[in-house]
């Protein structure tokens, strides 16, 4: 067994343990701008970072996902496609994210291989891990290479629990925000970092662990959703 996948087995997520092992039926959304139910998830992000960091969020992502369980949100994420725009995370960064994957990887690539994810928010342990894990399969059906994001602390500590391997771009300074900074409290005490995934590693990887392949296997059709939600977002 690879060491990964031993360290998967050996130091197993209660967080991810409780979430694949949940009872009630899980249900997602993809929503758009002006959507119906956009603003209601809107206002689950925001409630969610003003309780944890006292920040006050003024972007969302184009493209949201909400996991709901019995009509109640339990998490949140956004997509942002890099095909013809800026990313937020490379306000941190001194170069664009094409030339980091390929000093990172050894090979160029696409802009229309990468996407952004932000607005990750959970209220209940375990819910935000179990989204984004649903996304990353999501993100490989929909043939997306990379994915890039800014972590604090407590996520990257998620993400190293689930055993995905990461690349570290640079630090994520809430000085490079400029006056914007302030909106976001005390979020950047947690020292983000700009995190830079390989999602073919990822579910490859994911593929190893015996929660997170059974959360795969058992919400296929979850998936499948969110993939056909991310194909439209690269157009």
């Amino acid at each position: 067994m690879d060491r990964v996948a031993d360290c998967i087995h050996r130091y197993p997520s209660p967080a991810l343990d409780a979430a694949t092992r949940c009872v009630a039926p899980l249900t997602v959304d993809s929503l758009l701008l002006g959507d119906p139910g956009r603003e209601r998830l809107e206002q689950f992000i925001a409630g969610v970072f003003h309780a944890a960091y006292g920040a006050t969020v003024l972007e969302y992502l184009p493209l949201l996902f909400s996991l709901e369980q019995e009509g109640i949100i339990q998490a949140a994420l956004g997509l942002r496609s890099a095909r013809g725009q800026s990313l937020f995370c490379e306000q941190y960064l001194d170069t664009p994210l094409d030339y980091h994957v390929q000093r990172e990887f050894g090979r160029p690539v696409n802009r229309g291989q990468l996407m952004e994810l932000g607005n990750l928010a959970g209220s209940i342990p375990g819910m935000s891990v179990t989204l984004y894990l649903l996304a990353v399969a999501a993100l490989d059906q929909a043939g997306i290479s990379y994915l890039v994001f800014a972590a604090n602390r407590t996520v990257r500590r998620s993400i190293r629990r689930c055993g995905f391997q990461t690349r570290v771009l640079g630090e994520a300074q809430a000085r490079c925000l400029g006056e914007r900074a302030s909106e976001w409290g005390s979020y950047y005490q947690g020292c983000p970092q700009v995190i830079l995934a390989d999602i073919g590693d990822g579910v490859e990887h994911g593929m190893k662990h015996p929660l997170i392949g059974e959360l795969w296997r058992r919400e296929q059709p979850l998936i499948a959703t969110l993939a056909d939600a991310i194909r439209c977002q690269r157009c």
